[in-house]
């Protein structure tokens, strides 16, 4: 897929998924960033988009201070979404991840504890919404269905970008911009099919359909997903 179609179908994706996800309760505000810490991960589709924020344009030294990062101790995921998955579908043990995460917030944070990039941000940022206030140490409080999607979105997202790689903000941001990585981060796989509870089968089918339905440029999402989608043709709702 074109890049320019990619980045249409992120941005149209981000705009459903902040609709769909305003019908669940959320105790998140400005200045609310215990989730914001520096273990976030992403594709290299969602850098490209993080880049291009004003924000990160018009701060120079984030680009110094992401080199400074990846020179030190960080989250490195050693395999992707969607390699997880295959493997729990197929009933395989998934690759061992041996990275740990470290203290810290991210470095897109800013002194009013803030997001620079807030519109701009990655899946894994949209999906951390609690329904009580978080503090440090305990856990967010998330709706059983809301996590199902929120698992499928970054699936989604992997599979429009499967020429791309997936690892921690810092390298992934440093790898789009050209920087150089000192180690291969995986490689992102295509969509092999959701992890879907069965009770949750008929709202998961309800919020399928509706994200097919969802206009992209010259298109709706649905010609994005591979297969056939819920109630209709092969890509289409």
């Amino acid at each position: 897929m074109h890049c320019t179609q990619s980045i249409a179908a992120l941005k149209a994706l981000y705009a459903w998924h902040d609709l769909w996800s305003a019908d669940f309760p959320r105790a998140c505000g400005p200045g609310c960033a215990t989730c914001c810490t520096a273990n976030v991960s992403l594709t290299s589709l969602e850098a490209r988009y993080l880049v291009a924020a004003p924000r990160f344009e018009e701060t120079p030294e984030i680009g110094e201070k992401i080199r400074g990062l990846t020179a030190g101790p960080l989250y490195r995921p050693t395999c992707t979404i969607n390699q997880v998955a295959a493997c729990c579908l197929a009933h395989q043990e998934p690759p061992e991840d041996t990275s740990e995460h470290v203290a810290g917030v991210c470095l897109f944070l800013d002194d009013q504890r803030q997001c620079r990039i807030y519109a701009h941000r990655p899946m894994a940022c949209r999906a951390m919404a609690s329904q009580v206030r978080c503090r440090p140490g305990s856990e967010a409080v998330v709706a059983p269905l809301v996590l199902t999607v929120n698992l499928a979105l970054h699936q989604i997202i992997e599979h429009l970008d499967q020429e791309g790689v997936f690892g921690s903000l810092p390298e992934v941001v440093l790898w789009v911009l050209g920087n150089g990585v000192t180690r291969p981060l995986p490689g992102n796989q295509p969509l092999p099919g959701f992890l879907v509870p069965d009770d949750e089968q008929e709202g998961f089918n309800d919020f399928l359909r509706a994200l097919a339905a969802w206009p992209v440029e010259g298109g709706r999402f649905g010609d994005h997903l591979p297969g056939r989608q819920p109630g209709g043709e092969e890509g289409r709702p």
